[in-house]
């Protein structure tokens, strides 16, 4: 695969699951509408509104140099160009990015959390490699052409980075976070229905070709569990493909022996969890298997433990 400079990510993660595998790199620029920290996004953190991840990196940032100057003047509305300025400021006083990483991750996760479907496209690039494109030495790789060798393949350790790709290496703990966020609420449903005997019986006995007793409660935590795997990326993987290569049959994926888990590539763990939520199964099927007899259980468990055990490109 050679690296496309000018497609955007939106571009890239449409065009890959068309063609049914993800790139081991995903590429975005400082300009992304989605991820890029100048664009108008909007958030909160709970007190204060910020209009973009660089807004709220550079007023941090201000506070943290006990400039009280700085920081009105930062939320009165700084351009794009001072707002560079003063995040630029703050590394080339220390030569080091662990402040600007920290306050950055801090306004990702803020961002992210708040609008959980742009969160949600993070999410979909699975545990790939993220970089910005570009020849910014901070927020960027530099050189592009420094990406490839004469052959076209992508190299991609850091090492080969001659810019710090700090947005980079931010978004890719913010994913890894979100991920960890997701997991541990998954888990929290999935074990309380097989903990609550009400729960249980009415996930056991769901039927989707009639109504079903009232239940709103379940119901509630049900369509938020549903939400969440849609906006995760994970029920729309390229799982048939993935299952196929990987020689895995139905029976082990029911089956989903911790040990057999833990052994399983990345991308076909996902791919056993997106075939209980879309494969040639009724949701009769995900209500009675995967969440009533608790099949998805262990792969979650599975998942987290690998994003704790920091296994998570593995």
């Amino acid at each position: 695969m050679t690296f496309e400079r000018k497609k955007t990510y939106n571009e890239q993660i449409a065009a890959t699951y068309h063609e049914g595998a993800l790139p081991p790199v995903f590429g975005f620029d400082l300009e992304d509408p989605s991820f890029g920290p100048f664009a108008e996004t909007y958030f909160s953190d709970g007190v204060t509104r910020f209009v973009s991840v660089a807004a709220y990196t550079a007023a941090r940032l201000a506070l943290v140099s006990d400039d009280v100057s700085l920081y009105e003047r930062v939320m009165a509305g700084m351009n794009r160009e001072a707002l560079t300025m003063v995040i630029l400021s703050a590394y080339e006083e220390t030569g080091e990015t662990a402040v600007i990483s920290r306050v950055m991750t801090d306004g990702y996760l803020a961002l992210f959390r708040e609008d959980s479907e742009l969160g949600g496209k993070l999410m979909s690039t699975r545990n790939r490699v993220l970089i910005c494109t570009g020849e910014d030495v901070l927020f960027g790789i530099g050189d592009v052409g420094k990406l490839a060798d004469s052959a076209g393949s992508l190299r991609i350790d850091p090492d080969d980075f001659e810019g710090e790709n700090v947005l980079g290496a931010v978004l890719t703990d913010v994913r890894k976070r979100l991920w960890l966020d997701y997991i541990e609420r998954s888990e929290r449903f999935l074990s309380r229905v097989l903990n609550d005997d009400d729960m249980l019986k009415w996930c056991r006995s769901y039927s989707f070709v009639v109504e079903n007793p009232a239940y709103p409660e379940m119901e509630t935590a049900l369509n938020v569990f549903l939400r969440d795997a849609h906006r995760s990326g994970l029920s729309s993987t390229d799982f048939a493909r993935v299952l196929a290569e990987a020689e895995i049959d139905e029976e082990s994926i029911w089956r989903g022996s911790p040990g057999w888990l833990r052994h399983m590539s990345y991308d076909a763990l996902l791919a056993c969890m997106a075939f209980q939520f879309r494969a040639r199964h009724s949701m009769g099927t995900l209500m009675d298997s995967s969440i009533g007899k608790g099949a998805l259980l262990p792969y979650f468990a599975e998942l987290r433990y690998r994003l704790l055990r920091e296994t998570f490109l593995r």
